[in-house]
């Protein structure tokens, strides 16, 4: 191995064995909280956390992408100034609504569960200039352990959390509530104020427009991502038993163990390739994530028949099967994620969208029959097929040339 492939390969570690050991201690909290509250009330704390976390996520609208994609055009003030007047034009009348909503939405849930969710939509007012601030950061220094921490610091609190409530014997689904809400305002706060985003002023609507129009790819691949991710278990949910969609959720989560491999590489990969054509950490980084992936995934099958019962129960040996069935497809998505961060890298934006968004199409066009027809595991066959998918768009749409999607016009 040459000395300037053994050092690129020492800078993709570095995020990845950050994001591995946050996604390691998040997998402790899952068993602590479902003993500790029981099947009901861990119901009541997904169905706060979750539409809020996807609420903050789906708003982002590329935002933090463009942005980073416009920082040679723009001053940084400038930009991140310009993010609060998104939210104050559109986060906070969706907080609004999502707060006069709460009682309806969680009408099932009980006082606790509306009270914290209202609280959680506060996120939606500091989410985005955090992000945005801590994109252009990376895309400044370059992927880091640093923005790999800042990136899943809620998760880093949320855990620590929760652990603390659980050795002092309070954890309750208030406490669980409240240590959530804190974690997850809380670290977007931080992020912020390390990373200066306060708002000096509300920025001007020309660049507010370029940076959705910049980040516009980006906010396909966010929402491709999720419903490659989620719609799954939300059919099942939907059409399948409690037993179905418990084995197929413990199985999901397992057959992700190699996911941080990849978010930490890609981290690394996006801006080396916005910042340099090319590289050899982009031309080993894609490579060396299917071989990492791949090893993975056959240690996690082969260990997966007496594991997933002893670590979630003797009930959970049925998601032994699923889990076979997932896995192929995720070291596929883990190569493809890691390439498609060199083509979001590379301002091929589109391109990447749109190998992602096809494979999203699919997946939410068939899902609905396959669930209603074969189960659970049609439903884990047709995930790993899309996103095999997903893989050869990327390959086959990696080849072209380079698109340019900003103006290149000083502005401020």
């Amino acid at each position: 191995m040459t000395t300037a492939g053994a050092g690129s390969r020492r800078r993709l570690f570095a995020p990845s064995t950050v994001e591995a050991g946050i996604f390691g201690l998040s997998l402790l909290t899952g068993p602590v909280v479902s003993r500790a509250l029981g099947d009901d009330d861990r119901g009541t704390l997904a169905a706060v956390v979750v539409p809020v976390q996807l609420l903050v996520w789906m708003l982002h609208l590329g935002v933090p992408y463009g942005s980073a994609m416009l920082v040679r055009d723009i001053r940084p003030r400038l930009l991140l100034d310009s993010t609060w007047r998104l939210v104050a034009m559109v986060h906070l009348p969706v907080a609004v609504v999502g707060w006069l909503a709460a009682p309806w939405l969680l009408d099932e849930h009980g006082a606790a569960a509306v009270r914290w969710f209202r609280i959680g939509l506060l996120g939606l007012l500091v989410a985005l200039p955090a992000m945005t601030a801590l994109h252009l950061r990376l895309f400044d220094t370059g992927g880091t352990w640093r923005t790999s921490l800042a990136t899943h610091l809620y998760l880093v609190l949320y855990t620590i959390a929760i652990i603390v409530l659980a050795v002092m014997d309070q954890l309750s689904l208030e406490t669980a509530l409240a240590a959530w809400v804190s974690s997850f305002i809380g670290a977007y706060v931080i992020v912020a104020v390390v990373h200066r985003a306060p708002p000096h002023s509300l920025g001007d609507g020309a660049v507010l427009r370029r940076q959705l129009r910049t980040g516009h790819p980006q906010a396909v691949v966010t929402l491709a991502t999720i419903s490659l991710g989620r719609l799954d278990q939300v059919f099942l949910g939907a059409v399948g038993s409690s037993a179905e969609l418990g084995h197929y959720a413990v199985a999901a989560t397992a057959a992700q163990m190699s996911l941080p491999v990849a978010n930490g590489v890609a981290t690394v990969v996006m801006p080396d390739a916005f910042q340099r054509d090319d590289s050899d950490l982009q031309r080993s980084a894609t490579r060396l994530v299917f071989q990492l992936s791949a090893a993975i995934a056959i240690t996690t099958a082969i260990t997966a028949p007496w594991l997933l019962p002893w670590v979630f129960g003797s009930d959970f040996r049925a998601s032994t099967g699923l889990l076979w069935l997932m896995l192929p497809g995720q070291v596929a998505f883990n190569t493809a994620w890691v390439a498609n961060a060199r083509q979001l890298g590379k301002r091929r934006g589109r391109a990447a969208a749109k190998a992602i968004g096809a494979a999203a199409v699919v997946y939410a066009t068939l899902l609905g029959p396959v669930v209603v027809l074969t189960g659970a595991a049609g439903a884990a066959v047709l995930t790993s097929a899309c996103q095999g998918l997903f893989l050869v768009g990327v390959f086959r749409r990696r080849v072209q040339l380079p698109t340019v999607e900003a103006q290149d016009v000083q502005v401020g």
